[in-house]
């Protein structure tokens, strides 16, 4: 949440950030500040939503460690929007790792 007023005090602040706010902005705004705002909540909720698939993905393994039984099909539809997933960069990195490299 990123809390957008026309009460800047300092204690209106720190009771939001204990409320959960992410940002604190006071009217009247600027625009550049609040696009800066949005774009770190909005890559906020992308990680934690990432983090979410990767940890039900590594509970549904079973595997005790990230990376083993890792088929192809899956990493294809990690990639299907053209990015590095977190998942194949650990992958990637255990198999440096194993051959001696350092990807780490």
């Amino acid at each position: 949440m990123i809390l957008l007023t026309g009460q800047g005090d300092i204690e209106t602040a720190v009771e939001a950030m204990q409320l959960g706010a992410e940002n604190f902005l006071t009217k009247p705004v600027d625009m550049t500040l609040l696009a800066a705002a949005i774009a770190r909540v909005a890559e906020k909720v992308r990680l934690s939503r990432q983090n979410a698939r990767l940890r039900a993905w590594h509970e549904a393994e079973g595997t005790g460690s990230w990376g083993l039984a890792r088929d192809a099909g899956a990493v294809a539809a990690d990639r299907a929007d053209g990015g590095e997933r977190a998942v194949d960069v650990l992958l990637s990195a255990r198999a440096e790792r194993e051959k001696g490299g350092s990807r780490a």
